[in-house]
């Protein structure tokens, strides 16, 4: 039987957790400079990760092929094994912080952006990077990539998502609707269904159709910074975390809030869906992970007891 408890060995804030709840095993990204992996039935650490130099930002995980990706400050990528715990590979190009990253491991792929207003196409086979992708002229804050469909698209701080082949490299498009909405914090999207919605720092949410490059929506401005989103895109429903502490339940059909609570202390930080969208859980700066219902929009539990802030937790899929 699986046990409650926290996980305690890193000494500053927990920047990105991932979980894998069918294998029992996490991995944690911290401003201490490491990466941590975790037993999640003991409640122990299996293993440090070294090799960063500054806080580790970003971080995907994928337990059955035992493989990661990290991000940081020290402005590189790096590709782990988590069984031998040992560091396959360290990506450098970028000149700045690297914020997020997406990371296919059975295509061998990944895409980084980075605080230095631009995106790059790592080879995680090779080690090689692949495409350089340029266009922002702000922060690149955040990413999605369909490796099978060969296209990303990118949001960043100049306040546009801009559309990316990674076949060929090139920007297929640019969605912007001026600066009203204010520094794109937060992205998802579906390229199967052709679209994808922006969270803003204005607090609106925009619904893109990413085949005609045009905005099919906004909710209004409610000055709640919107910083972590998930969407359903079959049913287009959305579940937000704002910097204020509040999590938001959205109708996108109708571009209506069903819901809004304010649930944590401290600014929200990010969220996460589980496979099935039935739960949610959203991390904030007071050190506390909430779930979610998300038929109901109630709060299931909480767990408390963390030792530093947690900014970042994912379900792994």
């Amino acid at each position: 039987m699986a046990r409650s408890g926290s996980l305690r060995g890193h000494t500053d804030a927990v920047r990105a957790i991932c979980v894998d709840s069918a294998l029992r095993r996490a991995a944690s990204a911290s401003h201490d400079t490491t990466l941590r992996l975790w037993d999640l039935d003991n409640l122990v650490c299996l293993g440090v990760l070294e090799g960063h130099t500054s806080a580790v930002i970003a971080l995907k995980a994928d337990f059955t092929v035992q493989r990661a990706v990290s991000g940081g400050d020290d402005e590189t990528v790096r590709v782990w094994d988590l069984q031998d715990l040992t560091c396959l590979g360290v990506l450098a190009g970028h000149t700045g912080m690297v914020v997020d990253l997406v990371a296919d491991f059975s295509a061998g792929l990944a895409v980084s952006c980075s605080d230095d207003s631009s995106l790059r196409v790592w080879d995680l086979r090779t080690m090689a990077c692949t495409g350089h992708l340029q266009g922002h002229s702000e922060v690149t804050v955040a990413s999605h990539a369909d490796f099978t469909l060969r296209r990303a698209v990118s949001g960043s701080y100049d306040g546009c998502l801009r559309v990316w082949d990674l076949s060929d490299m090139t920007c297929l498009g640019r969605l912007d609707q001026g600066q009203e909405d204010g520094w794109v914090l937060c992205l998802a999207a579906d390229f199967a269904a052709k679209r994808a919605v922006s969270g803003h720092r204005s607090g609106a949410l925009r619904l893109w159709d990413l085949d005609k490059l045009t905005s099919q929506g906004q909710t209004p401005r409610n000055g709640f910074s919107i910083c972590a989103l998930r969407v359903d895109f079959p049913v287009l429903r959305a579940v937000t975390a704002s910097w204020d502490g509040g999590i938001s339940f959205w109708d996108l059909e109708s571009m209506s809030c069903l819901k809004r609570v304010h649930a944590h202390a401290d600014g929200v930080t990010t969220l996460d869906v589980a496979a099935d969208a039935r739960l949610a859980v959203s991390a904030g700066r007071d050190g506390i992970v909430l779930v979610w219902n998300l038929d109901t929009h109630g709060l299931l539990g909480r767990l408390e007891g963390q030792t530093a802030r947690a900014f970042d937790v994912k379900f792994c899929v």
